[in-house]
């Protein structure tokens, strides 16, 4: 497992990349000091955005996310599980127009399309 080198948190949860590439899952979004609906923090861009504005990141809140960072422990089981409930919940979601289409015009959903989205609803997890 290598360092987390980037952090994006928004509405989902919290997504991190670590050097060696492995992307890391949370469905949690930690408190900061300061008030963010999207936070990105990479080598190149570290910014928040609230209320609709990008705000850069000032020094005090670099080093409060890097502290964040610092204390962030590995859950690979977990990581796995978050991982297979976010491709779940996109199959469904690309998926729903076919179940809209049924009921607004009768057109039957194709069977694999419905074997895709009872699969993907038995790994959604609501947690």
């Amino acid at each position: 497992m290598g360092i987390i080198t980037a952090l994006q948190i928004d509405e989902f949860g919290t997504v991190g990349r670590t050097q060696d590439g492995q992307t890391l899952r949370s469905a949690s979004r930690p408190p900061f000091s300061f008030d963010y609906e999207v936070l990105t923090y990479t080598p190149i861009e570290r910014s928040r955005f609230w209320k609709l504005e990008r705000h850069k990141l000032t020094e005090e809140q670099e080093a409060e996310v890097e502290r964040h960072i610092d204390s962030i422990t590995v859950d690979t089981e977990l990581t796995t599980r978050m991982a297979q409930n976010h491709q779940a919940r996109k199959i469904l979601a690309d998926t729903d127009w076919y179940v809209v289409r049924k009921m607004e015009n009768g057109k039957e959903i194709p069977d694999h399309i419905i074997d895709m989205r009872m699969k993907a609803r038995s790994l959604v997890v609501d947690e």
